[in-house]
């Protein structure tokens, strides 16, 4: 029988391989792969953020 840390951390994997949005184990939707890049939304101004995957560099952000 797997823990509970491992069947999420498993269903991360998946996640990124197959391009599907990523979740949080409650079901909150994180990030998902689109052309531009990972796209992230916030939860609270529903603002949404694409982090370009091409770049080479440290992304930052600042909380």
């Amino acid at each position: 029988m797997q823990s509970r840390f491992e069947l999420q951390q498993k269903k991360t994997v998946d996640a990124a391989k197959s391009e599907t949005p990523l979740r949080c184990c409650c079901g909150s939707l994180l990030a998902r792969m689109v052309a531009e890049g990972v796209e992230i939304k916030c939860r609270r101004c529903k603002r949404q953020v694409i982090l370009p995957v091409h770049l080479k560099g440290v992304v930052r952000m600042n909380l």
